[in-house]
């Protein structure tokens, strides 16, 4: 026997209660779980309007995130997609039953996309890459995690979208990757000017690639090229900067808010890339170092800094040092 909730509600009410959650939380998974209630909810959470409010899709959610022909339904039945700016299809399984270039092609301001945690098959990782090429206002591309069939195409898809749309990126995060990420760099380096977060953490060595995790790159090179970088993650990476000496009119990363790389592996000049990263970094406001084997002095260099947030769990610093640090 249905509720008065589920039948005698007036449509009115229960359009502007449903209107209300999803403008809250997004119209998945609450919408299709809505529509199960009764006839009358079904009629009221399947009004175009109510999904068309959403610009910021979440569909990530591990009931459905799993069944690629749902999603397929979702985005055919439900979605408006000409009004989605972000896309996340964080751990769904899109190796097969998705036209994800379809569905891209109709995001007429895609601003953002999320495949972290997928596997993702080369027929569509090529779609995805393909539609990038040509979307104009994408600036984020989240590839967390993401497993797919061919790393060497993976790597050389990724080099060639940079290198014709990298000026418009702002967001890159790729973490937990098994592509040499020095060539990676050297792409990123080149051609994305205006990059504000790059994240390469977690990198993962293969039977084929045992030197994954060694990331070589032009650090002075990086900071001419890429002035406005915010963020910069690097967690558990054995960062290799280039031996060009410091020069005295060297401004650093005017701009950067943040640096972590915690475990960072290098068996000399410890302090090296601290210094040659964060020089001239006045705005630098979270400083994260856990388990880093520096000569933890050159820290000295963060006086003038705005920091709110200092991490150096774990690691060798003498009550000397320490007390320097924190009077800076």
């Amino acid at each position: 026997m249905e509720t008065m909730w589920g039948s005698h509600v007036p449509a009115e009410i229960l359009w502007k209660i449903l209107k209300h959650v999803t403008d809250a939380e997004g119209p998945v998974p609450f919408l299709p779980r809505a529509s199960t209630v009764s006839r009358l909810w079904h009629q009221v959470a399947s009004d175009e309007y109510l999904w068309r409010t959403c610009t910021a899709v979440e569909l990530s959610h591990k009931s459905i995130r799993k069944e690629p022909d749902v999603l397929s339904w979702l985005f055919s039945h439900r979605l408006n997609l000409r009004h989605i700016t972000q896309i996340n299809l964080s751990g769904w399984n899109c190796e097969g039953g998705l036209n994800l270039q379809a569905i891209l092609e109709e995001c007429e301001g895609l601003v953002s996309i999320n495949l972290s945690h997928c596997r993702v098959s080369t027929s569509t990782l090529e779609q995805l890459l393909f539609t990038a090429n040509t979307a104009s206002t994408l600036k984020e591309i989240h590839f967390s995690q993401m497993v797919s069939e061919s790393d060497n195409t993976f790597m050389n898809l990724l080099k060639k979208l940079f290198k014709t749309r990298g000026k418009q990126f702002t967001h890159l995060s790729i973490t937990g990757s098994s592509v040499f990420l020095s060539n990676m760099m050297f792409s990123i380096i080149a051609y994305c000017s205006n990059l504000q977060l790059l994240d390469i953490s977690y990198p993962r060595s293969t039977p084929y690639s045992s030197h994954s995790c060694a990331v070589m790159f032009n650090i002075d090179r990086f900071q001419d090229n890429c002035p406005q970088l915010k963020v910069f993650r690097a967690t558990d990476m054995f960062l290799e900067p280039s031996s060009r000496l410091i020069q005295s009119n060297w401004t650093g990363f005017p701009e950067l808010q943040e640096f972590c790389i915690p475990g960072y592996r290098r068996t000399t000049g410890h302090g090296e890339l601290l210094l040659r990263f964060l020089r001239g970094s006045s705005k630098l406001k979270l400083l994260d170092v856990r388990e880093c084997l520096f000569n933890m002095e050159s820290l000295q260099l963060l006086r003038g800094c705005a920091i709110q947030c200092l991490n150096l769990s774990r690691c060798d610093l003498k009550d000397t040092t320490l007390k320097q640090i924190m009077t800076a």
